[in-house]
């Protein structure tokens, strides 16, 4: 496939992927955190080699999992006729697979890895998360919120969604997942709360897990010791 990058700014990002006289156009608008498809499928020439009618346009909506770029998958529903196949090995159920089947599952998968990494967004239980170092200078200036939810991918890059309050923080940490604070202070404050109120552990940048960001664990006594709270 041929990637070309539409668009790509504070509110949406595209992605036009085309093969032969086929195109389709990913999205996915930062603001909603929605990802739509649009697949264009080109007049076949005719006699004399002039296109006969005209392209035809599919508008589709798309449930994706985009957590490894190499191993896409998602659900994909016709907005207007609301069939849905899929791409991948998405185990949610679909009602039908149909014509344009062929041309999302070579060339829309290629445009959502493409849209993936050109947007440095990951989408995991259908929530897109953003890059650490690209999300984190806006969260720090909004100053909406304190925490931000947080997963570490391939063990080693953080990417970061919504926003949290403290209480929501600190029952994300209970549950076993991970979070980011917008200040050094902020993030400690939480885990000695997680940890009861023992002096939680900080850990500047080192490999693995999260190499590149400093971060605290609460206390070594906590059961959720291995939850991280990273900061900037």
């Amino acid at each position: 496939s041929n990637i070309e990058v539409v668009c790509d700014n504070d509110e949406i990002c595209t992605v036009l992927a085309s093969y032969k006289d086929d195109e389709v156009y990913a999205t996915l608008n930062k603001i909603t955190n929605e990802i739509t498809m649009k697949v264009v499928e080109k007049a076949k020439a005719g006699i004399l080699g002039i296109p006969s009618g005209k392209s035809k346009i599919t508008d589709l909506s798309v449930k994706a999992d985009l957590s490894n770029i190499n191993e896409i998958s998602a659900i994909i529903t016709d907005t207007k006729t609301g069939r849905t196949y899929k791409i991948g090995s998405d185990s949610g159920k679909v009602t039908a697979q149909y014509v344009i089947v062929p041309i999302v599952t070579v060339i829309g998968k290629a445009a959502l890895a493409a849209l993936a990494a050109v947007a440095v967004a990951r989408v995991f239980e259908n929530t897109t998360f953003y890059d650490f170092t690209n999300a984190i200078n806006k969260l720090k200036q909004s100053k909406k919120y304190d925490y931000y939810a947080a997963v570490i991918v391939l063990k080693e890059d953080v990417y970061l969604a919504g926003g949290l309050t403290f209480d929501d923080a600190r029952k994300r940490m209970k549950a076993g997942k991970d979070v980011c604070a917008r200040t050094k202070v902020k993030a400690e404050t939480l885990c000695t709360d997680v940890g009861g109120g023992y002096p939680p552990i900080h850990h500047y940048a080192h490999e693995g897990q999260g190499k590149y960001y400093n971060h605290y664990h609460p206390s070594s006594s906590s059961p959720y010791s291995a939850r991280h709270c990273f900061y900037p």
